[in-house]
């Protein structure tokens, strides 16, 4: 089978109808047999198909990625690595506010973070919880 390479699109095609030809590219290129299983080959690796100087397909390696976001990278309380997301934030505050309301009748509280960890919120780890979240958050607001 005769594929075709567009550049502009940066897309492959199968099959080109003469009576189709206004729904295709007016750069389309033919791609050797060979040429295109390498290219198949390396976006199984994760390498990213782009033109060349001459419109024709060749592999590149993808930008790197971003650095994470610090909210969702979080801070470690009581060995769960605790994400700070506003939508956590709100929440956890819930929490805390409960614990200040029941005292001793606080009941153990599982909390989801947005980066899908599970925190066990107890009478044995609640100022644990305060002490390093408190901070943490706070620092995305700190004034420098």
């Amino acid at each position: 089978m005769t594929m075709y390479y567009s550049a502009l699109r940066n897309n492959f095609y199968a099959q080109i109808s003469v009576v189709d030809t206004k729904d295709y590219p007016n750069d389309l290129k033919i791609v050797p047999e060979d040429i295109y299983q390498e290219l198949l080959l390396g976006m199984s690796e994760g390498k990213w198909v782009v033109p060349d100087e001459n419109g024709m397909p060749m592999l590149q390696d993808p930008p790197p990625l971003p650095p994470p976001d610090p909210k969702l990278v979080g801070v470690e309380i009581c060995g769960v690595m605790c994400s700070a997301t506003k939508e956590d934030q709100s929440a956890l505050l819930g929490v805390l506010a409960a614990y200040q309301l029941q005292g001793k009748n606080f009941k153990p509280t599982k909390f989801e973070f947005a980066n899908g960890n599970i925190l066990i919120i107890t009478l044995d780890n609640i100022q644990e919880v305060i002490a390093k979240w408190t901070p943490f958050r706070q620092s995305f607001f700190a004034v420098t």
